[in-house]
């Protein structure tokens, strides 16, 4: 049976992925890691189309720097508000360390570490580092 993830969830803005090798995950697992990488490429890409498909009405994240989780009605305004600023940093990439995914039924649930490197007008990178819950559906098919 192919496990393709619909619908996962998971903000950020960064660059390229590279998902930790400690741990190894089941194949559906891997499908909804993946899923989170193909969102946050996404993000740097700038690709709102993709990126607002990663999220489903049910929506809910929680980042450690935000001091309540966000909706999905939360999440075009934050899109926005995220967007590269003129003589800023830009993404030079990022790393996602996936500590947890569970599925329930049709829901999924990813806890992870992001690491995104911005690279600042002086040449010298930056990293940002946030811990993110994201929570959403998904359906296997075969």
């Amino acid at each position: 049976m192919r496990v393709r993830a619909l619908l996962v969830v998971v903000p950020a803005v960064v660059m390229s992925a590279h998902v930790a090798e400690a741990q190894s995950w089941t194949a559906a697992e891997q499908v909804i890691i993946d899923r989170t990488i193909e969102c946050q490429q996404a993000a740097v890409d700038r690709n709102k189309e993709v990126r607002l498909g990663c999220y489903h009405r049910s929506y809910s994240g929680w980042n450690v720097n935000m001091p309540v989780p966000q909706g999905y009605d939360q999440i075009p305004a934050g899109y926005e508000r995220n967007a590269p600023s003129p003589g800023g940093p830009t993404p030079a990439g990022f790393y996602i360390q996936p500590l947890a995914v569970r599925l329930a039924g049709n829901t999924a649930t990813i806890h992870y570490y992001l690491y995104a490197y911005f690279r600042r007008p002086d040449g010298t990178l930056e990293t940002r580092r946030s811990r993110w819950t994201a929570l959403g559906t998904w359906r296997s098919r075969g």
